[in-house]
């Protein structure tokens, strides 16, 4: 499966490795400058995309090996790289999950993001202002954290971040 993607491209949140600039959708096509824009697996780490999340100035997607890669703004943590400076137009994994189980889910919030592995483990990251990160300090993640408190007492089977807030929806028991 392909991921293409159209819209604001200020912090590279588009994943074609250029920054600044629009694209439009033309019938069933995502055009930017008269090139299709699709938003290429790393070579070797898988043969195509099967989800796909964004936050307010970031992109994120899980290829079919369960891989999750993000890419955009990282002024408050939000791709998991491992900063909160700058922007990268290239989808990269973000730190803590290169040996992580497969990741299937993800969700991004305003400034934050989490991912749901096939263990029913939830990893978070970014902005944690109001505590929407979940890790009960209110202190930014650059990289994703597993969420131990919520994940050693149940099964998560799904996940959604809000703005300012997150859901996580868990097995009884």
């Amino acid at each position: 499966m392909s991921c293409y993607s159209f819209g604001r491209n200020t912090h590279g949140e588009l994943g074609d490795g250029t920054l600044g600039g629009d694209s439009h959708a033309a019938g069933n096509r995502m055009v930017a400058g008269g090139k299709q824009t699709g938003v290429q697996v790393p070579e070797g780490q898988g043969k195509g995309w099967v989800r796909a999340g964004c936050s307010k100035f970031s992109s994120y997607a899980i290829t079919d090996e369960g891989r999750l890669f993000s890419w955009g703004c990282s002024y408050a943590g939000q791709t998991g790289h491992g900063n909160n400076e700058g922007s990268t137009a290239i989808p990269q994994v973000p730190g803590s999950l290169v040996r992580q189980t497969q990741i299937t889910q993800v969700s991004g919030g305003r400034t934050h993001a989490m991912v749901l592995t096939e263990t029913g483990v939830v990893f978070s990251w970014g902005r944690d202002q109001f505590g929407q990160v979940g890790h009960g300090d209110k202190c930014d993640q650059l990289e994703p954290r597993p969420l131990r408190s919520l994940s050693s007492q149940f099964r998560v089977v799904q996940i959604a971040c809000g703005s300012s807030h997150s859901l996580a929806v868990a097995e009884d028991g």
